[in-house]
Protein backbone atom coordinates (compact mmCIF):
# COMPACT_ATOMS: atom_id res chain seq x y z
CA UNK A 1 0.00 0.00 0.00
CA UNK A 2 1.23 3.45 -0.82
CA UNK A 3 1.57 6.11 1.81
CA UNK A 4 -1.40 7.93 0.38
CA UNK A 5 -4.65 6.08 -0.13
CA UNK A 6 -4.09 6.33 -3.83
CA UNK A 7 -1.07 5.60 -5.98
CA UNK A 8 -1.39 8.55 -8.32
CA UNK A 9 1.16 10.89 -9.76
CA UNK A 10 1.02 14.41 -8.46
CA UNK A 11 0.38 16.74 -11.35
CA UNK A 12 0.92 20.45 -11.87
CA UNK A 13 -0.93 22.82 -9.53
CA UNK A 14 -3.16 25.45 -11.03
CA UNK A 15 -1.89 28.99 -11.32
CA UNK A 16 -1.60 30.76 -8.00
CA UNK A 17 -2.11 27.63 -5.92
CA UNK A 18 1.40 27.40 -4.59
CA UNK A 19 2.39 25.83 -1.33
CA UNK A 20 3.75 27.88 1.51
CA UNK A 21 5.95 26.84 4.43
CA UNK A 22 3.97 26.05 7.57
CA UNK A 23 4.57 26.58 11.26
CA UNK A 24 7.98 25.15 12.00
CA UNK A 25 11.40 26.70 12.03
CA UNK A 26 12.91 25.68 8.77
CA UNK A 27 15.73 26.72 6.52
CA UNK A 28 14.17 25.07 3.52
CA UNK A 29 13.03 28.26 1.87
CA UNK A 30 9.80 28.95 0.02
CA UNK A 31 7.74 26.22 -1.45
CA UNK A 32 6.77 25.72 -5.04
CA UNK A 33 3.65 24.27 -6.56
CA UNK A 34 4.24 20.57 -7.09
CA UNK A 35 0.95 18.79 -6.90
CA UNK A 36 -2.72 18.57 -7.67
CA UNK A 37 -5.12 17.17 -5.11
CA UNK A 38 -5.76 13.50 -5.86
CA UNK A 39 -9.41 12.70 -6.44
CA UNK A 40 -9.54 10.93 -3.10
CA UNK A 41 -8.97 14.18 -1.24
CA UNK A 42 -11.18 16.29 -3.47
CA UNK A 43 -14.11 14.48 -1.88
CA UNK A 44 -13.01 14.85 1.76
CA UNK A 45 -13.58 17.49 4.34
CA UNK A 46 -10.85 18.47 6.74
CA UNK A 47 -12.46 20.61 9.38
CA UNK A 48 -10.58 23.44 11.01
CA UNK A 49 -11.04 27.11 11.83
CA UNK A 50 -7.83 28.97 12.34
CA UNK A 51 -6.62 31.62 14.72
CA UNK A 52 -3.31 33.38 14.26
CA UNK A 53 -0.84 32.61 17.05
CA UNK A 54 2.91 33.09 17.16
CA UNK A 55 3.49 32.86 13.47
CA UNK A 56 1.26 29.88 12.87
CA UNK A 57 -2.41 29.13 13.11
CA UNK A 58 -4.00 26.88 15.67
CA UNK A 59 -7.24 25.07 15.15
CA UNK A 60 -10.60 25.26 16.78
CA UNK A 61 -13.79 23.65 15.49
CA UNK A 62 -16.12 23.93 13.67
CA UNK A 63 -14.35 24.31 10.42
CA UNK A 64 -13.87 25.34 6.90
CA UNK A 65 -13.24 23.15 3.90
CA UNK A 66 -9.55 22.53 3.29
CA UNK A 67 -8.92 20.59 0.13
CA UNK A 68 -6.11 22.12 -1.86
CA UNK A 69 -2.36 22.09 -1.59
CA UNK A 70 0.18 19.75 -0.06
CA UNK A 71 2.14 19.70 3.16
CA UNK A 72 5.15 17.47 3.68
CA UNK A 73 5.62 16.19 7.20
CA UNK A 74 9.24 15.33 7.86
CA UNK A 75 10.14 13.09 10.75
CA UNK A 76 8.07 13.84 13.83
CA UNK A 77 5.56 16.63 13.37
CA UNK A 78 7.98 18.95 11.61
CA UNK A 79 5.86 20.06 8.69
CA UNK A 80 7.42 21.82 5.74
CA UNK A 81 6.16 22.65 2.30
CA UNK A 82 9.00 21.79 -0.06
CA UNK A 83 9.90 22.08 -3.70
CA UNK A 84 11.27 19.15 -5.65
CA UNK A 85 14.91 20.17 -5.40
CA UNK A 86 14.62 20.59 -1.64
CA UNK A 87 13.01 17.17 -1.27
CA UNK A 88 15.81 15.57 -3.25
CA UNK A 89 18.47 17.36 -1.23
CA UNK A 90 16.81 16.50 2.05
CA UNK A 91 16.49 12.89 0.99
CA UNK A 92 20.19 12.74 0.20
CA UNK A 93 21.14 14.40 3.50
CA UNK A 94 19.14 11.78 5.37
CA UNK A 95 21.09 9.01 3.69
CA UNK A 96 18.38 8.00 1.24
CA UNK A 97 19.55 5.38 -1.20
CA UNK A 98 16.42 4.42 -3.05
CA UNK A 99 17.44 6.44 -6.16
CA UNK A 100 14.02 7.90 -6.72
CA UNK A 101 13.68 10.65 -9.26
CA UNK A 102 11.74 13.90 -9.15
CA UNK A 103 11.29 15.19 -12.68
CA UNK A 104 9.78 18.49 -13.64
CA UNK A 105 6.24 19.26 -12.54
CA UNK A 106 5.28 15.62 -11.98
CA UNK A 107 6.39 13.50 -9.03
CA UNK A 108 5.44 9.92 -8.45
CA UNK A 109 5.52 9.27 -4.74
CA UNK A 110 7.77 6.47 -3.54
CA UNK A 111 8.21 6.20 0.20
CA UNK A 112 11.51 5.82 1.97
CA UNK A 113 11.74 5.25 5.72
CA UNK A 114 14.85 7.41 5.85
CA UNK A 115 12.88 10.39 4.53
CA UNK A 116 9.82 9.84 6.73
CA UNK A 117 7.56 11.96 4.57
CA UNK A 118 3.85 12.25 5.28
CA UNK A 119 1.55 13.95 2.84
CA UNK A 120 -1.67 15.63 3.95
CA UNK A 121 -4.04 17.85 1.99
CA UNK A 122 -5.03 21.36 2.94
CA UNK A 123 -6.07 24.51 1.22
CA UNK A 124 -3.42 27.03 0.24
CA UNK A 125 -3.62 29.91 2.65
CA UNK A 126 -3.49 33.62 1.80
CA UNK A 127 -0.03 34.99 1.27
CA UNK A 128 2.01 35.00 4.44
CA UNK A 129 -0.26 32.69 6.42
CA UNK A 130 1.26 29.65 8.06
CA UNK A 131 -0.89 26.58 8.59
CA UNK A 132 -0.45 23.89 11.22
CA UNK A 133 -2.83 21.13 10.17
CA UNK A 134 -1.37 18.29 12.22
CA UNK A 135 -4.49 18.26 14.38
CA UNK A 136 -6.96 17.81 11.53
CA UNK A 137 -9.11 14.70 11.37
CA UNK A 138 -10.46 13.64 7.98
CA UNK A 139 -14.26 13.66 7.91
CA UNK A 140 -15.37 11.48 4.99
CA UNK A 141 -18.47 12.25 3.00
CA UNK A 142 -20.30 9.84 0.75
CA UNK A 143 -18.00 8.83 -2.02
CA UNK A 144 -17.04 5.84 -4.09
CA UNK A 145 -13.43 6.69 -3.40
CA UNK A 146 -11.48 4.54 -1.02
CA UNK A 147 -11.70 6.02 2.51
CA UNK A 148 -8.78 7.57 4.31
CA UNK A 149 -7.97 5.42 7.34
CA UNK A 150 -6.78 7.57 10.24
CA UNK A 151 -4.65 4.71 11.53
CA UNK A 152 -2.41 5.11 8.50
CA UNK A 153 -1.17 8.29 10.07
CA UNK A 154 0.50 8.57 13.42
CA UNK A 155 -2.09 10.61 15.29
CA UNK A 156 0.16 10.83 18.33
CA UNK A 157 2.24 13.39 16.44
CA UNK A 158 5.25 11.23 15.73
CA UNK A 159 5.12 11.15 11.97
CA UNK A 160 4.70 8.24 9.59
CA UNK A 161 6.46 4.95 10.07
CA UNK A 162 7.48 3.29 6.87
CA UNK A 163 8.17 -0.41 6.62
CA UNK A 164 10.95 -0.32 4.14
CA UNK A 165 13.40 1.78 2.26
CA UNK A 166 13.51 2.55 -1.39
CA UNK A 167 10.71 2.17 -3.88
CA UNK A 168 9.48 -0.86 -1.98
CA UNK A 169 8.64 1.11 1.16
CA UNK A 170 5.08 0.72 2.41
CA UNK A 171 2.87 2.36 4.95
CA UNK A 172 1.53 0.51 7.91
CA UNK A 173 -2.20 -0.08 7.53
CA UNK A 174 -2.65 -3.84 7.84
CA UNK A 175 -5.96 -5.54 7.34
CA UNK A 176 -5.71 -6.93 10.88
CA UNK A 177 -5.85 -3.59 12.73
CA UNK A 178 -9.37 -4.32 14.00
CA UNK A 179 -8.21 -7.65 15.40
CA UNK A 180 -5.14 -6.07 16.99
CA UNK A 181 -7.25 -3.44 18.72
CA UNK A 182 -9.70 -6.07 19.98
CA UNK A 183 -7.12 -8.43 21.48
CA UNK A 184 -6.07 -7.91 25.11
CA UNK A 185 -2.32 -7.49 25.31
CA UNK A 186 0.56 -7.59 27.75
CA UNK A 187 3.56 -5.28 27.26
CA UNK A 188 6.84 -6.60 28.62
CA UNK A 189 9.38 -4.17 27.15
CA UNK A 190 8.61 -0.53 27.82
CA UNK A 191 11.04 1.96 29.35
CA UNK A 192 8.83 4.39 31.20
CA UNK A 193 11.27 7.25 30.61
CA UNK A 194 10.97 6.42 26.91
CA UNK A 195 7.27 7.29 26.99
CA UNK A 196 8.06 10.96 27.67
CA UNK A 197 6.31 12.75 24.82
CA UNK A 198 7.74 16.10 23.66
CA UNK A 199 4.71 18.00 24.95
CA UNK A 200 5.17 16.57 28.44
CA UNK A 201 8.91 17.21 28.26
CA UNK A 202 8.25 20.91 27.73
CA UNK A 203 5.53 20.99 30.38
CA UNK A 204 7.76 19.41 33.01
CA UNK A 205 10.68 21.63 32.03
CA UNK A 206 8.48 24.70 32.62
CA UNK A 207 7.16 23.29 35.90
CA UNK A 208 10.67 22.63 37.23
CA UNK A 209 12.53 25.55 35.66
CA UNK A 210 14.71 23.31 33.51
CA UNK A 211 16.36 24.84 30.45
CA UNK A 212 16.18 22.58 27.41
CA UNK A 213 18.38 23.00 24.32
CA UNK A 214 15.21 23.03 22.21
CA UNK A 215 13.01 26.01 21.41
CA UNK A 216 10.03 24.07 20.12
CA UNK A 217 8.54 20.62 19.79
CA UNK A 218 9.74 20.61 16.19
CA UNK A 219 13.31 21.06 17.44
CA UNK A 220 12.93 18.05 19.70
CA UNK A 221 11.51 15.98 16.89
CA UNK A 222 14.39 16.96 14.63
CA UNK A 223 16.68 15.35 17.18
CA UNK A 224 14.82 12.05 16.78
CA UNK A 225 16.84 11.02 13.73
CA UNK A 226 18.96 8.25 15.13
CA UNK A 227 21.75 6.42 13.37
CA UNK A 228 22.26 3.93 16.19
CA UNK A 229 21.45 3.17 19.81
CA UNK A 230 23.92 5.72 21.21
CA UNK A 231 22.36 8.56 19.20
CA UNK A 232 19.04 7.71 20.83
CA UNK A 233 20.49 7.41 24.32
CA UNK A 234 22.01 10.90 24.11
CA UNK A 235 18.55 12.38 23.55
CA UNK A 236 16.91 9.95 25.99
CA UNK A 237 19.08 10.97 28.94
CA UNK A 238 18.64 14.64 28.12
CA UNK A 239 14.86 14.26 28.15
CA UNK A 240 15.09 12.44 31.47
CA UNK A 241 16.53 15.59 33.07
CA UNK A 242 13.07 17.20 33.36
CA UNK A 243 11.90 14.50 35.81
CA UNK A 244 12.48 15.98 39.26
CA UNK A 245 9.57 15.50 41.66
CA UNK A 246 7.42 12.58 42.70
CA UNK A 247 4.55 14.18 40.80
CA UNK A 248 6.65 14.23 37.62
CA UNK A 249 7.17 10.47 37.79
CA UNK A 250 3.51 9.96 38.61
CA UNK A 251 2.40 12.06 35.63
CA UNK A 252 4.80 10.25 33.31
CA UNK A 253 3.71 6.76 34.35
CA UNK A 254 0.00 7.49 34.50
CA UNK A 255 0.04 9.11 31.04
CA UNK A 256 1.67 5.98 29.62
CA UNK A 257 -0.72 3.62 31.41
CA UNK A 258 -3.68 5.61 30.12
CA UNK A 259 -2.26 5.33 26.60
CA UNK A 260 -1.71 1.60 27.14
CA UNK A 261 -5.34 1.21 28.19
CA UNK A 262 -6.34 2.78 24.86
CA UNK A 263 -4.36 0.00 23.12
CA UNK A 264 -6.24 -2.63 25.16
CA UNK A 265 -3.16 -3.48 27.21
CA UNK A 266 -4.14 -5.27 30.40
CA UNK A 267 -0.77 -5.70 32.02
CA UNK A 268 2.54 -3.86 31.77
CA UNK A 269 5.98 -4.71 33.11
CA UNK A 270 7.75 -1.39 32.86
CA UNK A 271 11.47 -0.75 33.06
CA UNK A 272 12.82 2.26 34.90
CA UNK A 273 16.41 3.54 35.16
CA UNK A 274 17.09 4.67 38.74
CA UNK A 275 20.75 5.51 38.07
CA UNK A 276 19.63 8.05 35.48
CA UNK A 277 17.87 9.87 38.28
CA UNK A 278 19.92 9.25 41.42
CA UNK A 279 23.07 10.41 39.62
CA UNK A 280 21.26 13.73 39.15
CA UNK A 281 20.54 13.99 42.85
CA UNK A 282 16.98 12.65 42.74
CA UNK A 283 16.21 10.40 45.69
CA UNK A 284 15.41 6.78 44.91
CA UNK A 285 12.25 7.12 47.01
CA UNK A 286 11.06 10.02 44.85
CA UNK A 287 11.24 7.86 41.74
CA UNK A 288 9.67 4.75 43.20
CA UNK A 289 6.92 6.60 45.07
CA UNK A 290 5.77 8.46 41.96
CA UNK A 291 5.80 5.39 39.74
CA UNK A 292 4.15 3.06 42.24
CA UNK A 293 1.41 5.58 43.05
CA UNK A 294 0.59 5.87 39.33
CA UNK A 295 0.49 2.08 39.04
CA UNK A 296 -1.91 1.82 41.96
CA UNK A 297 -4.21 4.53 40.58
CA UNK A 298 -4.16 2.97 37.10
CA UNK A 299 -5.19 -0.38 38.50
CA UNK A 300 -8.31 1.11 40.09
CA UNK A 301 -9.26 3.76 37.53
CA UNK A 302 -8.02 2.29 34.23
CA UNK A 303 -8.16 -1.44 34.85
CA UNK A 304 -4.49 -1.81 33.84
CA UNK A 305 -2.09 -3.66 36.13
CA UNK A 306 1.65 -3.02 36.10
CA UNK A 307 4.91 -4.19 37.67
CA UNK A 308 8.24 -2.39 37.96
CA UNK A 309 11.57 -3.78 36.72
CA UNK A 310 14.64 -1.81 37.76
CA UNK A 311 17.38 -1.68 35.12
CA UNK A 312 21.10 -1.21 35.64
CA UNK A 313 22.80 1.09 33.14
CA UNK A 314 25.44 -1.06 31.48
CA UNK A 315 27.62 1.87 30.38
CA UNK A 316 28.30 2.46 34.09
CA UNK A 317 30.43 0.14 36.21
CA UNK A 318 29.22 -2.73 38.36
CA UNK A 319 29.98 -0.83 41.56
CA UNK A 320 27.33 1.72 40.59
CA UNK A 321 24.89 -1.13 39.94
CA UNK A 322 25.69 -2.59 43.36
CA UNK A 323 24.89 0.72 45.04
CA UNK A 324 21.62 0.89 43.11
CA UNK A 325 20.65 -2.59 44.24
CA UNK A 326 21.39 -1.58 47.83
CA UNK A 327 19.16 1.48 47.46
CA UNK A 328 16.36 -0.67 46.03
CA UNK A 329 16.22 -3.18 48.86
CA UNK A 330 13.94 -1.07 51.13
CA UNK A 331 11.44 -1.03 48.22
CA UNK A 332 11.71 -4.74 47.46
CA UNK A 333 7.94 -5.17 47.76
CA UNK A 334 7.36 -2.68 44.92
CA UNK A 335 10.08 -3.85 42.50
CA UNK A 336 9.46 -7.19 40.82
CA UNK A 337 12.57 -7.57 38.76
CA UNK A 338 16.03 -6.43 37.71
CA UNK A 339 17.14 -5.77 34.14
CA UNK A 340 20.09 -4.47 32.13
CA UNK A 341 19.88 -1.75 29.48
CA UNK A 342 21.71 1.23 27.90
CA UNK A 343 24.70 1.02 25.54
CA UNK A 344 25.20 -2.61 24.61
CA UNK A 345 28.30 -2.40 22.42
CA UNK A 346 31.39 -3.07 24.51
CA UNK A 347 29.37 -3.77 27.66
CA UNK A 348 28.74 -7.53 27.80
CA UNK A 349 26.34 -9.02 30.35
CA UNK A 350 29.24 -10.75 32.15
CA UNK A 351 30.33 -7.30 33.34
CA UNK A 352 27.43 -7.49 35.83
CA UNK A 353 27.71 -11.10 36.98
CA UNK A 354 28.10 -10.35 40.70
CA UNK A 355 25.25 -7.86 41.03
CA UNK A 356 22.89 -10.15 39.14
CA UNK A 357 23.85 -13.02 41.43
CA UNK A 358 22.94 -10.81 44.39
CA UNK A 359 19.64 -9.86 42.79
CA UNK A 360 18.83 -13.51 42.11
CA UNK A 361 19.55 -14.40 45.74
CA UNK A 362 17.24 -11.57 46.83
CA UNK A 363 14.41 -13.09 44.80
CA UNK A 364 14.20 -10.62 41.92
CA UNK A 365 13.00 -11.71 38.49
CA UNK A 366 15.94 -11.34 36.07
CA UNK A 367 15.98 -10.09 32.51
CA UNK A 368 18.53 -8.32 30.30
CA UNK A 369 18.86 -6.55 26.97
CA UNK A 370 21.03 -8.73 24.76
CA UNK A 371 21.53 -9.21 21.04
CA UNK A 372 20.09 -5.85 19.99
CA UNK A 373 23.39 -4.36 18.81
CA UNK A 374 25.59 -6.88 20.57
CA UNK A 375 26.48 -10.30 19.12
CA UNK A 376 24.87 -13.66 19.83
CA UNK A 377 27.54 -14.26 22.47
CA UNK A 378 25.88 -11.58 24.63
CA UNK A 379 22.69 -13.65 24.60
CA UNK A 380 24.68 -16.69 25.73
CA UNK A 381 26.15 -14.62 28.59
CA UNK A 382 22.73 -13.34 29.60
CA UNK A 383 21.50 -16.91 29.87
CA UNK A 384 24.53 -18.62 31.42
CA UNK A 385 26.26 -15.86 33.40
CA UNK A 386 23.35 -13.71 34.53
CA UNK A 387 20.73 -16.47 34.61
CA UNK A 388 17.97 -14.38 33.03
CA UNK A 389 14.43 -15.64 32.60
CA UNK A 390 13.69 -13.36 29.63
CA UNK A 391 15.82 -11.86 26.87
CA UNK A 392 15.03 -8.33 25.75
CA UNK A 393 15.41 -7.90 21.97
CA UNK A 394 17.56 -10.93 21.07
CA UNK A 395 17.73 -10.15 17.35
CA UNK A 396 21.28 -11.39 16.91
CA UNK A 397 20.48 -14.69 18.54
CA UNK A 398 19.41 -15.66 15.02
CA UNK A 399 23.08 -15.57 14.00
CA UNK A 400 23.76 -18.73 16.04
CA UNK A 401 21.80 -21.87 15.16
CA UNK A 402 22.83 -23.65 18.36
CA UNK A 403 21.59 -20.71 20.43
CA UNK A 404 18.31 -20.62 18.51
CA UNK A 405 17.80 -24.30 19.24
CA UNK A 406 18.35 -23.72 22.94
CA UNK A 407 16.00 -20.72 23.08
CA UNK A 408 13.31 -22.79 21.38
CA UNK A 409 13.74 -25.81 23.68
CA UNK A 410 13.68 -23.72 26.83
CA UNK A 411 10.79 -21.55 25.63
CA UNK A 412 12.84 -18.49 26.52
CA UNK A 413 10.72 -15.37 25.93
CA UNK A 414 12.13 -12.68 23.63
CA UNK A 415 10.70 -9.17 23.98
CA UNK A 416 10.94 -7.93 20.39
CA UNK A 417 10.48 -4.25 19.50
CA UNK A 418 9.97 -3.75 15.73
CA UNK A 419 9.75 0.05 15.50
CA UNK A 420 12.70 0.46 17.84
CA UNK A 421 14.73 -1.86 15.62
CA UNK A 422 13.76 0.18 12.56
CA UNK A 423 14.46 3.60 14.06
CA UNK A 424 17.81 2.53 15.54
CA UNK A 425 18.88 0.86 12.27
CA UNK A 426 19.06 -2.60 13.83
CA UNK A 427 17.09 -3.51 10.70
CA UNK A 428 16.90 -1.35 7.60
CA UNK A 429 13.54 -2.66 6.49
CA UNK A 430 10.75 -4.25 8.51
CA UNK A 431 10.21 -6.71 5.69
CA UNK A 432 13.56 -8.17 6.77
CA UNK A 433 12.84 -8.14 10.48
CA UNK A 434 13.80 -11.47 12.10
CA UNK A 435 10.46 -11.90 13.93
CA UNK A 436 9.09 -14.13 11.16
CA UNK A 437 12.18 -16.32 11.21
CA UNK A 438 12.04 -16.43 15.00
CA UNK A 439 8.50 -17.75 14.86
CA UNK A 440 9.37 -20.26 12.16
CA UNK A 441 12.14 -21.59 14.40
CA UNK A 442 9.74 -22.02 17.33
CA UNK A 443 10.95 -19.09 19.46
CA UNK A 444 8.65 -17.52 22.03
CA UNK A 445 8.47 -13.96 20.69
CA UNK A 446 6.46 -11.04 22.03
CA UNK A 447 5.89 -7.59 20.49
CA UNK A 448 6.50 -4.42 22.48
CA UNK A 449 7.06 -0.68 22.05
CA UNK A 450 10.41 -0.13 23.89
CA UNK A 451 10.53 3.72 23.92
CA UNK A 452 7.33 4.68 22.11
CA UNK A 453 7.66 8.46 22.35
CA UNK A 454 10.96 8.28 20.48
CA UNK A 455 10.35 5.43 18.06
CA UNK A 456 7.01 6.32 16.53
CA UNK A 457 4.41 4.11 18.08
CA UNK A 458 2.93 2.36 21.09
CA UNK A 459 2.23 -1.34 21.28
CA UNK A 460 -0.68 -1.53 18.82
CA UNK A 461 1.36 0.39 16.29
CA UNK A 462 4.18 -2.13 16.63
CA UNK A 463 1.79 -5.03 16.09
CA UNK A 464 0.31 -3.21 13.13
CA UNK A 465 3.52 -2.45 11.27
CA UNK A 466 5.16 -5.80 11.77
CA UNK A 467 1.98 -7.67 10.86
CA UNK A 468 1.78 -5.75 7.60
CA UNK A 469 5.47 -6.05 6.76
CA UNK A 470 5.68 -9.80 7.48
CA UNK A 471 2.13 -10.72 6.36
CA UNK A 472 1.24 -12.27 9.70
CA UNK A 473 -2.00 -14.21 9.84
CA UNK A 474 -4.62 -13.65 12.57
CA UNK A 475 -3.52 -16.90 14.20
CA UNK A 476 0.11 -15.76 14.22
CA UNK A 477 -0.84 -12.41 15.74
CA UNK A 478 -2.83 -14.24 18.41
CA UNK A 479 0.15 -16.52 19.10
CA UNK A 480 2.39 -13.51 19.76
CA UNK A 481 -0.24 -11.96 22.04
CA UNK A 482 -0.58 -15.24 23.97
CA UNK A 483 3.19 -15.39 24.37
CA UNK A 484 3.11 -12.03 26.09
CA UNK A 485 0.77 -13.30 28.77
CA UNK A 486 2.61 -16.62 29.18
CA UNK A 487 5.91 -14.74 29.66
CA UNK A 488 4.49 -12.20 32.12
CA UNK A 489 4.59 -12.08 35.91
CA UNK A 490 0.80 -12.10 36.15
CA UNK A 491 -0.93 -14.66 38.33
CA UNK A 492 -2.04 -17.89 36.68
CA UNK A 493 -5.70 -16.92 37.12
CA UNK A 494 -5.11 -13.58 35.40
CA UNK A 495 -3.25 -15.27 32.57
CA UNK A 496 -6.01 -17.84 32.11
CA UNK A 497 -8.70 -15.18 31.87
CA UNK A 498 -6.73 -13.22 29.28
CA UNK A 499 -6.00 -16.35 27.23
CA UNK A 500 -9.67 -17.32 27.24
CA UNK A 501 -10.59 -13.84 26.01
CA UNK A 502 -8.05 -14.16 23.20
CA UNK A 503 -9.50 -17.52 22.13
CA UNK A 504 -13.01 -16.07 22.15
CA UNK A 505 -12.02 -13.07 20.02
CA UNK A 506 -10.13 -15.21 17.50
CA UNK A 507 -13.05 -17.62 17.24
CA UNK A 508 -15.48 -14.77 16.58
CA UNK A 509 -13.16 -13.31 13.92
CA UNK A 510 -13.15 -16.50 11.84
Amino acid sequence: MALLPTQRSIGQLGAGNRLRPIGCRSETGNAVGIGKIPRIFAKRRLACRFQRRRGHLSSRPPGRLLTRGWVFRLGRQQEIALGTSRIRKLHQQNGGKCNRRYRGPTIRIHECHQCLLLFEAHRSSPAGNLLDVSCLTPKPIKSKARPVHPERFNTAGVGPILAGSGDQGKTMAPAHDTLIRALPKCELHIHIEGSLEPEMMFALARRNGIALPYESIADIENAYRFQNLQDFLNVYYLGMSVLITEQDFYDLAFAYLKRARDDNVRHVEMFFDPQGHTDRGIAFATVIDGLSRAIEDAKHTLGVSASLIMCFLRHLDEISAERTLDAAMPFRDRIMGVGLDSSEAGNPPSKFARVFARARDAGFFLTAHAGEEGPASYVWEALDVLGVMRVDHGNHAMDDDVLVGRLARERMPLTVCPLSNLRLRVVNDLHHHPLRRMMDRGLMVTVNSDDPAYFGGYVNRNYSVVSEALSLSPEEIAEIVRNGFHASLMSEDEKMKALQDIDRIIASAR
